[in-house]
């Protein structure tokens, strides 16, 4: 694990150390740390890899020195503007990365990361496939901090929603809907992507190994 210094953030990366490396992805889950390296949150992280892709990772807020808080949209919302101005260093710290590493960009998160990753997406155009696991949409309240508020952004870009059917913490059916209206928008079949399978885990939010594979394979190829 490598670790490279933007004005305002500090990122961790692994890359593939034995064939070239072909495309950059963002991933976002917990710390920069954890979700390089914990299972079972590094699981498509390694799959990435094994297919030449390198990965970079930065810590969440609330996440710093490992911590994985239970209640995040709470968290979040009590300390939005702690999260706002982490969304903004985190879109000139990707801008910077630029310099480094060469774009187009695929972008990965797991429930809030996902919802880090869909809000970098329609702000940059550098980032064009998004996997997005148990996707945390919006912050309550909060039309800015709302996936759901960026579709004209968001329908442009290569998306694939993996969810339980039973997500009773992020919503099951606001990710189909949304998925639904990004097709409409974009009116390619091809583009918007949805997979629902059996939940798992507490309120049913969780990704087993498999959907974490099948989610990092389908960004490998599509980016």
């Amino acid at each position: 694990m490598k670790k490279i210094e933007t004005k305002k953030l500090t990122f961790y990366y692994k890359e593939p150390k034995d064939r070239a490396i072909i495309h950059t992805v963002f991933f976002f889950s917990l710390s920069a740390e954890d979700s390089l390296t914990f299972p079972p949150f590094c699981r498509p992280v390694d799959t990435l890899i094994e297919n030449g892709i390198r990965v970079i990772s930065v810590t969440l807020p609330g996440h710093e020195k490992g911590a994985r808080p239970y209640g995040i949209q709470e968290i979040w919302l009590r300390e939005k503007q702690t999260l706002k101005t982490f969304l903004q260093d985190l879109k000139e710290g990707i801008k910077e990365l630029t310099q480094h590493f060469a774009p187009p960009y695929g972008a990965m998160g797991i429930s809030r990361g996902a919802f880090i990753a869909l809000l970098m997406a329609a702000e940059l155009k550098e980032i064009t496939t998004i996997t997005c696991f148990a996707p945390l949409l919006y912050l309550k309240g909060e039309k800015d901090l709302s996936a759901l508020e960026k579709k004209s952004a968001l329908c442009t870009k290569k998306i694939h929603f993996f969810v339980g059917d039973k997500d009773t913490l992020i919503g099951t059916d606001t990710v189909i809907t949304l998925h639904q209206d990004l097709q409409k928008m974009s009116q390619k079949n091809d583009v918007h992507q949805i997979k629902i399978s059996p939940a798992i885990g507490r309120h049913g939010h969780g990704t087993s190994d498999e959907i974490f594979k099948e989610g990092a394979l389908w960004l490998a190829n599509h980016l």
